[in-house]
């Protein structure tokens, strides 16, 4: 693992040299020296073992050789260095610490070398001109401290065996071109921290391997094969103390979740020497876990050979620590010393030498399907991507098959598939798949552009409540002769009312005329309850085949289009193509756009001339209040938060007193208006902070009671790539049928049992009992995960609806998004709402309904509404969300943080995604685009098949030339990664759709 923070004093760095590196946790006074590492040291002629005085020098930005000061900016506040932690997986420790093989010391070290070498060589630095920013300027080097040490943080008053690196990495890198010290830019580095992480785990479990220990891919990690599920738990207190908070406080937020080891840290204790130590581990095991230790004191391939002599740690007695010198040096070309280490025997057991493996050469297939693969689960989200988010899918897919990040990097540029372009010093990325659905997409609107008769000639408006942007837009809808129109309304500007007067203008002239939404909320609490009363969601569309009939030759009206994905929008027009319908668009692009890839909207409006009729009069607020979201409306954030600040509207509060204000304005706002206000969060993490002040204050006042625990089901977010990985998957997790399987109905739930990590098998548990292989590539498309939790649920609770479904007995249909109140609990248990509606107690898919994030509540509208948004939750802050999040109000709104500064940064910048066309079109300037984008697409989907088609190819012959037992490790993962499984009875059993394969998503269908 690697996480990197920021030391925004010298103070702080010098105590981590004179309190934490001066000593391992545990080493009985004996001193971890560290190193000094990088280009930027060497310039310096620091050079093997950190010395004190150079460290605090560089601490308080001194030339340690001169004196002076090293760079420019001497403020005390200044960020002074970066902490970049470098964590073994736990079994890697455990066994460092059983056997005292000095080759995994090797290979940690030399990973973490190689990894921070790859670091510095994309170094940059500010450039100004004229005093103002002018871009960044590679560097390549940088100044650090290595320290190596041996145990975790305590749980109690014993740690654990926990091998990890810190490079304390100065804020200080060297300007060739300007001839001096200048500060880092370390922002790219933080950004790209999951490819660093993967290229450092991926380096690890090479050398490993090299050494001649197997191991076994876990999620975004991997463990040494052999050691029991039961022993790495033994010694994972501490991760185990973080997971149980990050799930009791309910975060999801990657970058929240990072700071979770400082929140829980707890201080050190040395008083326990080694001695002590090692008779605790040993103990902690269990006899049958230590002979299973035990057998990692052979030698790597006498295990592999089935050796039968494995001496216990009892018979060996404990050795003298050894010198320093004795680590092995650094392999390859260039080598030169790894320099002074801890390579302390923790249990003083004989020491290991196995006989390596030898290298292999790289398998190119298997670097092909790793990057295919990557494909998939990076360009789900995203047209665009960086490198470096395709080289850390694929590499996490490749640990221990020999790769390399340098490796995978020349394979990136020898794939077809893949587009290249670099901006503001950002290598970026996309696909020939992605950027022909795109072009695909504005072919369509285009062609279509002049083409029909106008929908409604000479209409005359009859509503007269509509402003004159509301009237211009209903006749720019109606006398529109373009196969796609489209309606851009900013938020509150009353697009609603503007729709009813069109569609009913439409219905008038025997239009058949469907009201749709991308989500399932803006269908129910928007759409429905203002006079669509048939309005549906456009998936719904696309698979209801009576529905399309319906409304054939019709009008499909697609509100909240912002939403809309690439792919989504190019289904649509697929569908529309096929069933002779025009689109008409509403939306505001300034708001949040789809989960999935591709703001599909705007590229229409940017690449295919597509020119909305604009609706801008804000009429949902009133006052000052629409003022301020005007303002936000127009992306003018500084003036409007300003506006806002002044006006009162955004409350600076501390952490400890935060969420009980928020607590005590929702129960007055409920008090005086009548209704409860709407809270949003950014994220779920704050979320949950606040819904627990919330129910707190409730129980005070005592309008929630009788409170009982209910099973709920939390969905586990998957791209199509980790849905159809097996190693993604864990015991426990639940199973949810969306649709029916041979032998099983739809919305059945099964538990995954367990795990077979040699074959990849799932085993899960039906409700009946039975236990069978469910493969999640078979059907990836027919099912939902979820993990299983507790939530305590009382009468007078607000809770809110997650899947579609229905009241007990059937009777009713609740929605996903619908919130209501818990009126308590009949004689069976199960939740009877306020409304009259019973919920059955194995429902489960539920979440308290006191706080939503800003996604969640884009279609709602209510008299008030309280922004929740700290600094836990600045990571998921955009310009969009915050315009989200305050527009949500009527009457009211407020804003409540702990700093309003950090505030106005964070809510700036842009959630913007780049779009295919946008990296490729912008970069080639004039270049003529091509004329016919359907036969692009063609050759796009085209190309993909093939590839997949050879893949298939190869792997067939490779299978059926070789037994499994005697596949490589390579080999064994390629067939994991690609094999196709064949379906149980092909005359009963044939999905809607193929098992995913590593073409999917990357090409999309073709237009008729």
């Amino acid at each position: 693992m690697y996480r990197i923070n920021s030391r925004e004093s010298s103070a702080s760095t010098e105590a981590y040299y004179t309190e934490k590196a001066r000593q391992d946790y545990y080493s009985e006074g004996l001193e971890i020296l560290g190193n000094w590492g990088g280009k930027g040291a060497q310039r310096l002629g620091l050079e093997g073992t950190v010395d004190r005085d150079a460290f605090i020098a560089l601490c308080r930005n001194i030339n340690p050789a001169t004196g002076e000061g090293l760079t420019p900016r001497m403020r005390i506040d200044r960020t002074c260095s970066w902490d970049q932690n470098f964590h073994c997986p736990k079994s890697v420790s455990v066994v460092y610490a059983w056997n005292h093989d000095t080759r995994i010391m090797e290979a940690f070290r030399q990973a973490v070398q190689e990894t921070m070498e790859e670091l510095e060589r994309e170094t940059r630095t500010r450039v100004r001109k004229d005093g103002k920013p002018d871009g960044d300027r590679v560097t390549g080097n940088l100044i650090w401290a290595e320290y190596v040490h041996l145990t975790a943080r305590p749980e109690g008053q014993v740690p654990d065996p926990h091998l990890h690196a810190h490079c304390v990495t100065f804020n200080a890198t060297f300007d060739e071109i300007e001839s001096r010290w200048k500060a880092a830019q370390f922002r790219e580095i933080m950004r790209n921290a999951p490819y660093t992480q993967a290229a450092f785990m991926t380096r690890l479990a090479n050398y490993l391997v090299e050494a001649g220990y197997r191991i076994r891919r876990v999620d975004k990690a991997f463990e040494i094969e052999g050691v029991p599920d039961a022993v790495i738990r033994q010694f994972s207190k501490r991760t185990a103390r973080i997971v149980k908070t990050k799930e009791e406080r309910g975060i999801t937020d990657p970058k929240v979740a990072d700071k979770l080891g400082a929140w829980t840290r707890k201080a050190k204790n040395t008083d326990v020497s080694f001695v002590e130590l090692r008779g605790i581990w040993r103990e902690a095991v269990t006899e049958e876990n230590q002979r299973k230790m035990d057998s990692f004191l052979l030698p790597p391939l006498s295990r592999q050979l089935g050796g039968s002599e494995r001496p216990r740690i009892s018979e060996a007695p404990p050795e003298p620590l050894p010198a320093h010198d004795d680590i092995p040096q650094k392999r390859g070309k260039g080598a030169k010393a790894l320099g002074p280490a801890s390579a302390i025997s923790l249990l003083g057991s004989k020491e290991v030498a196995a006989t390596p493996r030898g290298k292999t050469p790289p398998d190119p297939g298997l670097e092909r399907e790793a990057l295919d693969r990557s494909i998939l689960h990076n360009f789900y989200r995203a047209s665009v991507v960086t490198e470096w988010d395709i080289l850390a899918h694929a590499m996490r897919l490749t640990y221990g098959c020999n790769l390399t990040p340098e490796g995978l990097r020349e394979a990136m540029k020898r794939h077809q598939e893949f587009i290249f372009r670099e901006m503001d010093g950002i290598k970026w990325v996309t696909t020939q798949s992605v950027l022909a659905e795109e072009r695909a997409n504005v072919k369509w609107a285009k062609e279509g552009m002049g083409t029909l008769s106008p929908v409604v000639a000479d209409h005359k408006i009859a509503d007269e409540r509509l402003n004159d942007e509301q009237r211009a837009a209903v006749l720019h809808v109606l006398s529109s002769k373009d196969r796609v129109t489209a309606v851009e309304g900013k938020s509150g500007t009353g697009k609603t009312w503007l729709m009813k007067e069109a569609v009913a203008a439409m219905e008038a002239e025997h239009l058949p005329v469907l009201v749709l939404a991308p989500e399932t909320p803006a269908v129910q609490e928007t759409l429905r309850k203002g006079a669509f009363p048939n309005a549906q969601t456009v998936q719904q569309l696309l698979v209801n085949e009576k529905l399309q009939y319906q409304y054939r030759n019709g009008v499909w009206w697609v509100d909240e289009a912002g939403q809309l994905s690439t792919r989504s929008m190019h289904e649509l027009f697929e569908l529309a193509q096929k069933q002779g319908a025009r689109i008409v668009f509403s939306a505001d692009i300034g708001q949040h756009r789809a989960v999935e890839r591709g703001d599909a909207l705007r590229v229409l409006y940017e690449f295919a001339d597509l020119k909305p009729a604009f609706v801008t009069k804000i009429l949902r607020q009133t006052g000052k209040y629409r003022e301020n979201m005007e303002l936000l409306s127009q992306g003018r954030v500084l003036e409007g938060f300003t506006k806002m600040d002044a006006e009162g509207c955004i409350h600076e509060i501390p952490f400890e007193t935060r969420y009980r204000t928020i607590a005590q304005m929702y129960l007055k706002s409920a008090k005086e208006r009548g209704r409860s206000p709407l809270v949003v969060a950014p994220t779920h993490f704050e979320g949950r902070l606040v819904t627990e002040e919330i129910r707190s204050a409730l129980k005070a006042e005592g309008e929630i009671k009788d409170e009982r625990p209910v099973e709920v089901l939390k969905e586990i977010d998957m791209s199509p790539a980790d849905r159809a990985d097996w190693r993604t998957y864990r015991p426990g997790w639940i199973i949810e049928l969306l649709r029916a399987t041979p032998g099983t109905q739809a919305g059945t739930r099964m538990v995954i049992d367990s795990i077979d990590y040699d074959t990849g098998n799932i085993y899960v548990k039906k409700p009946s009992g039975a236990t069978h292989n469910w493969d999640v590539r078979l059907y990836e498309d027919r099912f939902q995960v979820y993990q299983a939790d507790v939530e305590m649920l009382a009468a007078g609770d607000r809770i809110r609806i997650t899947k579609n479904g229905r009241t007990e007995y059937g009777r009713s249909k609740v929605f996903h998004g619908s919130v209501y109140t818990l009126a308590g609990f009949d004689e069976h248990g199960d939740l009877k709402l306020e409304n009259g509606m019973v919920l059955s107690r194995d429902f489960a898919h539920l979440v308290y309904g006191y706080a939503r994030t800003s996604h969640g509540a884009q279609s709602r509208t209510v008299k008030h509404v309280i922004v929740a948004e700290s600094s836990v939750s600045f990571g998921a802050a955009s310009r969009e969300q915050f315009y989200v999040s305050t527009s949500r109000g009527i009457d009211r709104m407020d804003v409540v943080t702990n700093n309003k500064a950090e505030l106005l940064d964070a809510v700036q910048p842009s959630s913007q995604r780049r779009s295919a066309m946008e990296l490729v079109e912008k970069t080639l300037g004039a270049k003529p685009l091509p004329e016919d984008y359907r036969e692009e697409l063609r050759k796009a989907q085209a190309r993909a098949e093939e590839m997949a088609s050879q893949r298939n190819e190869e792997q067939k012959q490779r299978m059926e030339e070789r037994p499994k037992a005697e596949m490589s490790d390579a080999e064994r993962l390629r067939e994991q990664l690609g094999q196709r499984p064949e379906l149980p009875n092909p005359e009963q059993a044939k999905p809607q759709r193929k098992p995913p394969d590593s073409t999917r998503g990357m090409q999309p269908r073709m237009l008729p």
